[in-house]
């Protein structure tokens, strides 16, 4: 396996908890990380062991030690930095939801085809034990045919909702792998039978 030299667009908990560990563990090295300002890129490039740091992405993405970036900004931002990722001819790990439209998430495919480098979506959940457990009870038939799903994210105590009056977190019909604002939308087309 080729190691791959990572820039992490965005200091976030994600990567600090699960991604920095899992790249260190297969040998990858973390290169750089890029945050809204120097300073919290500091404390966390201190905090992490990262030797480089800054608040400008496209300082990061133009360094010749990134080969790839992990992209775990506010959703917002993942279409702008994917694009810049792939105009530097970075690989790209992105967080899910991809994008907040389906234009923007094709837009964000096509810049990294054209670019020739590898887009990816960090979407751990068809392999989490839950799901797995799901697939295995409905591969049972121990619920027959599976008509639809239902699911229902709860939050913490204490944190905010980003879903608008109604309740509604997105248009009627919406589906895909694309997010709206703040919330996912993604788990409704992930592969419960297997």
């Amino acid at each position: 396996m080729r190691t791959l030299r990572w820039g992490l667009v965005g200091a976030s908990d994600v990567a600090a908890t699960r991604i920095i560990p899992a790249m260190r563990r297969l040998g990858h090295q973390i290169a750089g990380v890029s945050s809204i300002s120097d300073e919290h890129a500091a404390g966390y490039a201190q905090r992490h062991e990262i030797p480089y740091f800054t608040s400008n992405i496209d300082v990061l993405v133009s360094r010749d030690d990134v080969d790839a970036v992990y992209v775990s900004t506010i959703n917002r931002l993942h279409y702008p930095y994917t694009l810049s990722a792939a105009a530097a001819g970075k690989h790209v790990l992105c967080e899910k939801p991809v994008a907040l439209n389906l234009p923007d998430a094709w837009a964000m495919v096509r810049a990294c085809e054209s670019a020739g480098v590898v887009f990816a979506v960090n979407h751990h959940l068809p392999c989490a034990a839950t799901h797995r457990e799901i697939r295995r009870i409905l591969a049972d038939g121990a619920v027959g045919r599976p008509l639809g799903v239902h699911h229902r994210s709860r939050r913490r105590r204490g944190q905010s909702s980003a879903r608008p009056a109604g309740g509604r977190d997105r248009p009627r019909g919406a589906t895909g792998a694309v997010g709206r604002g703040g919330r996912r939308c993604d788990h409704e087309r992930s592969p419960v039978r297997g």
